[in-house]
């Protein structure tokens, strides 16, 4: 069962950046595999480090555990889609983006529900002290 729901955090996570960023580029009329003014190319990058952070995020949480695991197969995948846009050809300032920004995000986003995580956790047992019972060991 934890494998299908690892598997499921990861297809969700990335479908959360690649629905996202398409439904965003497609609203704005931002063009990817055309070059870019300054203000568009910002605005894509953040846009991009915002939901690559929710996307880590919620391959985490959906998870339940190992959430840099789960960042790091969404990297993959993210990894594998720039390398199939450098096919295709075009402006190639998204492709970087999505490298340099958005893969670090997806990090960030897992590292951040991970320390979430850790918060939650019970504090670890205390270690039994071994001279508790010396004076009663020394009587006998």
């Amino acid at each position: 069962m934890q494998v299908l729901r690892s598997m499921l955090a990861v297809l969700l996570g990335f479908a959360t950046f690649g629905i996202s960023s398409r439904l965003f580029f497609q609203l704005t009329g931002i063009d990817l595999h055309r070059p870019a003014n300054f203000f568009v190319m910002l605005l894509g990058v953040l846009f991009s480090a915002v939901v690559a952070f929710v996307a880590g995020y919620a391959a985490g949480w959906i998870a339940g555990q190992k959430p840099l695991i789960h960042a790091m197969s969404i990297a993959m995948l993210l990894v594998f889609g720039v390398g199939m846009s450098l096919i295709v050809g075009g402006s190639k300032w998204s492709m970087v983006s999505t490298l340099v920004v958005s893969i670090p995000m997806t990090f960030v986003g897992a590292l951040a529900y991970s320390r979430k995580l850790a918060s939650k956790a019970p504090p670890p047992p205390k270690p039994e002290d071994p001279f508790q019972n010396l004076d009663e060991m020394l009587k006998d």
